[in-house]
């Protein structure tokens, strides 16, 4: 059996959270489709975004695995952390989803969303807290 690092098991979560957060808005949970006139709501420019975050957070997280220094380590966590909460802050002040509670974005994409990045920060605070220790 193989033993994983945690800091290897860190890296991987977060890697995988920053893929699903690249795919999120247009293959897994999209966000609203263009209005009959073709113009696009906030939600689609907030899926935009999220796809950047994620984009941001995968090579993060590709660097966290292959670095050996730890001390480069903790502060690309500590990164982590951040752009998590950006992502949050990205789905409710920032730029937010469509008025309407029961919206394809505010019903799906949105809590998708807000869940992976909470994952994405607890992972990193408990990574950050543990090397703090040791």
């Amino acid at each position: 059996m193989v033993k994983m690092s945690r800091k290897k098991i860190s890296g991987y979560v977060s890697a995988i959270i920053g893929l699903l957060l690249v795919l999120a808005p247009k293959f897994i949970t999209p966000v609203c489709p263009p209005m009959e006139n073709g113009m696009f709501m906030k939600c689609h420019w907030m899926g935009n975004m999220t796809m950047g975050i994620g984009a941001v957070i995968l090579v993060l997280a590709i660097v966290f695995i292959i670095v050996k220094d730890s001390k480069i380590s903790l502060g690309l966590a500590i990164s982590n952390i951040a752009i998590g909460v950006l992502e949050i802050l990205n789905a409710h002040v920032l730029i937010g989803g469509c008025m309407k509670a029961d919206m394809g974005c505010r019903a799906k994409t949105i809590p998708f969303c807000i869940l992976l990045s909470g994952i994405l920060v607890l992972v990193n605070i408990y990574y950050c807290m543990k090397e703090r220790h040791s």
